[in-house]
């Protein structure tokens, strides 16, 4: 593992200032002990002075108690250095009054404060208190200087007036303004060594608690010291001296990059945070983490390392766990059939390929930066945001309560999914995840299951026809329609919760037991007779089909019966028509008898039922014979007209018979497959009287023909004679001619 750079920590060091009261109430007293001597001065040695200089000189100690009045003001009120400056000023205005009101520039003896004073000012005021006061008394000296060179001051010959005495004083006022400022000055610096081995003392503390030992190298990078710390971390920590740390036994199998951190020693870099594996000498593996600055010598010269080592076995473990967590929990993210997106503040940042798939993208960068609202539907956008939002407030592992959501794919297609979402910490802080179900086949399932039950409920309340839900085993019924009521005139109230045996709605109870046995056995029955009872004790005829159905355990028989009373009636009335009716009737569909009378079958020698389902050929001489009937009736029936034709028909003992026939189709709109009914009439014996009667007739006509030959033959002989007696009879009849003739 390599080093990286990181921040030093910052410890927490008491102000430079923090003395700064102390050492100011010593400068006042010391200041005030001047003031004093300087009038005990002024007070025992005026009488050799010159006398017009002894007022300004008497100003002196008015000017240094005002100093510490001032300065003693601004200490009380916390402005400490101003306070020492004021201080350092008053001394330093009254030495120079004595070097000018007494006219001895240079010469003064009380100058000598001006080096207690810059003393003082770098103790309590540093270096800028150093060095403008240094420029201060230097600017002061010159000053002074130039004004003895110009005779503005006597100079050396105006030391002469002050008597021996004077100059003892002064002499003696400067030693004990050293002394007295000397003590403050050894008192704060004594102050100051005590703060900063109090300081050593916490930074040791502070190094104690943030690492486990320290260590220094030379220049070599060779270890000159190691703490106590390693021994009790490794118990071994002595055996790195002398060696470089890529020395050390256990450097090889270290995991550190020894050429990048050989390259930051080399360039006199700082490192932090260097992890190297070590064993300790109870053979258990240990981790250390090593950080070092380089020492610079007072030149900036290269020196060696020092720095500090701490024991993260803990750390590189727990980090370890958390790595495999987080493999683990990106595998199960990745890998997940169910579709997950991580997301922060509303942005999408990580998807899996399930949630690629559900939502339609390419792929899934195309997803990543997405505001997550993108991928809802229009109606659902204002739901989602406010959930977002709500999330962001939440601590880590809490959640949102699920919520059925219509999102959309990529390509605008409908999507419903049932959403999950948890906040979980990632190593960038919290973030948000969703998981999406898809559940549109489910709601498009559920909205279909709807629809069939709201059709159903309608269809079960609007049917005509007898329907019932009743426990399969007991027969309790539980839903009734109002075919039910029209049939057995039961209302649904008075129906529902009892049994059709306690009503009394089967007239016979082995009717239910075939239904039920049907039920059972094949699932299903089929148009099955039954006979039910009316309120009234009438009974009707009932067609009747069920089911069964399984709901919470409970197996229910759902029965639709079709009231046929009136159906069967007019069934034994066409029965009996047909059975009595002197004509024959047969009904074919698709070239096969579907039915036949009684009449039918005697004509064509068939027993009794023995006609259905044989096909029409079975009634004609030949095949010709049924093609060439075919030909002739085909098109008709196919047009919707009716047939009338007299054609022979054979009988099953291959006899013949002539037969009217008259066909017409049964569907006109469907002529084809609708069926077609046959009217047949045995004419036999009709057509054998007209052949009788037509023999009957030629026979006349004969006779008729042979008179008409007779009379021709025999009218020429007859015509003549008898014409001359029609001539006379007309002529007598006219009184024409003589008598005679």
């Amino acid at each position: 593992m390599n080093s990286s750079p990181a921040q030093p920590a910052r410890i927490a060091l008491p102000p430079a200032t923090a003395n700064a009261g102390p050492l100011v109430v010593q400068l006042l007293a010391a200041a005030a002990l001047l003031a004093g001597m300087a009038s005990l001065i002024l007070a025992f040695a005026p009488g050799g002075m010159v006398r017009d200089t002894l007022p300004g000189l008497r100003l002196v100690p008015l000017l240094a108690g005002t100093s510490v009045v001032t300065g003693g003001w601004l200490a009380w009120r916390g402005l400490h250095k101003t306070g020492v400056v004021v201080l350092l000023l008053g001394v330093y205005l009254g030495a120079t009054a004595v070097a000018v009101v007494g006219s001895t520039g240079v010469h003064t003896i009380a100058l000598g404060l001006y080096g207690i004073i810059v003393v003082v000012a770098a103790t309590a005021l540093g270096l800028r208190g150093l060095f403008g006061f240094t420029l201060l008394c230097v600017a002061t000296l010159v000053g002074l200087y130039v004004a003895e060179m110009q005779d503005q001051l006597i100079g050396v010959q105006a030391t002469m007036q002050y008597p021996p005495i004077a100059r003892l004083g002064t002499q003696l006022l400067i030693v004990t303004a050293g002394v007295a400022f000397g003590l403050a000055v050894s008192q704060a610096v004594l102050r100051s060594l005590r703060v900063a081995r109090e300081q050593q003392r916490r930074f040791a503390g502070l190094l104690e608690i943030a690492a486990d030992w320290y260590w220094e190298q030379d220049a070599q990078f060779r270890f000159t010291h190691v703490s106590e710390g390693a021994n009790q971390v490794l118990r071994r920590g002595g055996a790195a001296l002398g060696k470089t740390r890529w020395e050390l036994p256990e450097a090889e199998d270290s995991g550190v990059d020894w050429d990048a951190h050989r390259a930051d020693l080399q360039a006199h870099r700082p490192f932090r945070n260097l992890v190297m594996r070590r064993v300790a000498a109870d053979g258990t593996e240990r981790h250390v983490s090593i950080s070092g600055e380089p020492v610079l010598d007072a030149r900036g010269g290269f020196t060696g390392y020092w720095g500090v080592a701490r024991d993260v076995t803990a750390e590189v473990r727990t980090q370890r766990a958390r790595d495999a967590s987080e493999r683990l929990f990106r595998d199960l993210f990745d890998n997940s059939p169910s579709a997950a997106i991580i997301h922060r503040r509303g942005s999408v940042m990580l998807v899996n390929q399930a949630a690629v798939a559900l939502f339609g993208y390419a792929s899934a960068d195309a997803m990543v930066g997405l505001q997550m609202t993108e991928l809802n539907h229009q109606e659902s956008r204002a739901f989602s945001a406010a959930r977002i939002a709500r999330l962001e407030d939440l601590p880590s592992g809490a959640a949102v309560p699920s919520a059925e959501i219509r999102m959309q794919r990529c390509d605008g297609g409908e999507l419903f999914v049932q959403a999950f979402v948890r906040r979980i910490e990632l190593v960038d802080g919290l973030a948000s995840m969703s998981m999406y179900f898809d559940v549109t086949e489910r709601r498009r399932a559920e909205t279909r299951l709807r629809y069939s039950e709201a059709m159903l409920s309608r269809l079960f309340e609007v049917s005509p026809d007898y329907t019932t839900i009743s426990h399969l085993d007991t027969g309790l019924l539980v839903m009734v329609n109002g075919g039910f009521t029209r049939l057995t005139d039961w209302q649904r109230d008075e129906a529902q919760g009892r049994t059709a045996f306690e009503l009394g709605i089967w007239y016979d109870e082995e009717h239910r037991s075939r239904v039920v046995d049907d039920v059972r056995e094949f699932g299903v029955a089929h148009d099955i007779p039954v006979t039910l009872r009316r309120r009234d004790g009438g009974l009707r005829l009932v067609l009747m089909s069920a089911s069964s159905f399984v709901l919470d355990g409970i197996e229910y028989l759902v029965a639709i019966g079709r009231d046929i009373t009136a159906t069967e009636h007019e069934r034994l009335e066409y029965q009996t028509i047909l059975a009595n009716a002197s004509i024959g009737i047969a009904v074919t569909r698709e070239g096969r008898f579907e039915m036949a009378n009684p009449r039918f079958e005697a004509m064509c020698s068939w027993p009794r039922g023995g006609l259905v389902g044989q096909r029409g050929r079975v009634v004609w001489l030949s095949d010709e014979d049924h093609a060439e009937v075919g030909r002739i009736v085909g098109p008709l029936l196919t047009q919707g007209r009716p047939v009338d034709i007299e054609r022979k028909m054979a009988r099953r003992d291959g006899s013949s018979f002539w037969c009217r026939i008259r066909a017409s189709v049964i569907d006109a709109s469907d002529p084809v497959n609708g069926g077609t009914v046959w009217i047949t009439e045995d004419v036999t014996e009709r057509r054998e009287f007209q052949q009788r009667l037509a023999a009957a007739k030629e026979q006349a006509e004969a006779a008729s023909r042979a008179k008409t030959e007779f009379l021709a033959n025999t009218s020429h002989e007859i015509r003549t004679p008898l014409n001359g007696l029609l001539g006379l009879a007309q002529l007598a009849l006219q009184g024409r001619g003589d008598a005679g003739r």
